[in-house]
């Protein structure tokens, strides 16, 4: 059953040449775009106070593909207007409608203009760090200070209102929680899963999220591979904890500040990604941090025993402990 909450506004989808790193092509004009955008950029950085008394227009483009990076693109935006409030931001990214009505953002996937500042880190995919946060070397060039590192996502009333309706006959504590990210070195063993399913199902409703990769679990309510991603957010939104991977549902729960217990295993550390008001189960081996994706040329040498490492027990011990102020209140 699909819940029914349509947005009100359906953001543009991004011209894909908005989304290049580089330049389009070879052509003179594509090279000429680019060395020009590229100068105006390193001008402006310097000279943020002064673009914001003149109150211009500046773009934040996501490189990256997820839904995930796109909240997380959504945090730099929301750094730069706090600091110059009155610049105009203009986001270009593959999922405009996870960052729909958010006040920090004057336009979604316009073209791009002169000033452009690009969020992504490739630099520490390459060269891993396990102790910085990933939108540190982006907040630094901006000069934006000490970091918040914490999502903000924005539902209107018609979307919660629609999920709402949609759990009603749940009963309390809802708990929310997906498998599956789009890298496979971050999925914890299907049979752990299945573990600590059986276990947690006595403490309350279990509501499985995702796309429809998802495994058939025994759960309350499957909606995996059946909602939008603003849909997925409006049920996440109405739940007392969310469990998973790194994954775009964890950011998401941060930002509608839904308690988390998210399984890292070793491939990324909490340091990198993890949200300080989450349970974050983290495996420190030796490889640890090594910033693997498990796709084709990317595979672990270790066959996943970062994974291993954290037990069914670990994550019930601290989904219980998370739901404990809520099973208190109600």
């Amino acid at each position: 059953m699909k819940v029914s909450s349509t947005p009100s506004v359906s953001p543009p989808n991004a011209n894909p040449s908005w989304l290049v790193a580089g330049t389009v092509d070879q052509s003179m004009r594509s090279r000429l775009v680019y060395s020009l955008r590229t100068r105006a950029t390193r001008w402006s950085l310097s000279r943020l106070p002064l673009l914001n008394r003149l109150h211009t227009r500046v773009t934040v483009r996501d490189l990256f593909s997820t839904p995930g990076d796109t909240l997380l693109t959504g945090i730099v935006c929301r750094h730069l207007k706090e600091r110059y409030p009155n610049l105009r931001v203009n986001c270009i990214t593959k999922h405009p409608d996870v960052l729909l009505n958010d006040p920090h953002i004057s336009e979604l996937n316009s073209p791009p203009g002169i000033v452009v500042i690009d969020f992504w880190y490739l630099d520490l995919v390459q060269k891993p760090d396990k102790n910085i946060n990933i939108l540190q070397p982006t907040i630094s060039i901006l000069g934006l200070g000490k970091l918040d590192y914490s999502a903000h996502v924005y539902l209107s009333e018609p979307e919660r209102t629609a999920a709402r309706t949609h759990l009603a006959h749940l009963p309390r504590p809802l708990i929310a929680f997906n498998t599956l990210s789009a890298q496979p070195v971050k999925n914890w063993p299907e049979k752990y899963w299945r573990t600590l399913l059986s276990r947690l199902a006595k403490n309350g409703s279990l509501i499985q999220l995702g796309d429809d990769r998802e495994p058939e679990l025994p759960v309350s309510l499957r909606l995996a591979g059946k909602l939008s991603k603003r849909e997925s957010m409006a049920v996440l939104g109405e739940c007392q904890l969310h469990l998973g991977p790194d994954s775009f549902l964890m950011h998401a729960a941060n930002g509608l500040n839904i308690p988390s217990v998210i399984i890292f295993g070793g491939s990324r550390t909490p340091a990198n990604l993890g949200y300080a008001t989450n349970r974050n189960l983290y495996a420190d081996i030796a490889c640890s941090g090594c910033w693997l994706s498990g796709h084709k040329g990317s595979e672990c040498p270790h066959n996943l025993v970062c994974m291993d490492a954290i037990s069914p027990e670990m994550v019930l011990t601290s989904a219980s402990e998370l739901l404990a102020p809520s099973s208190a209140s109600n």
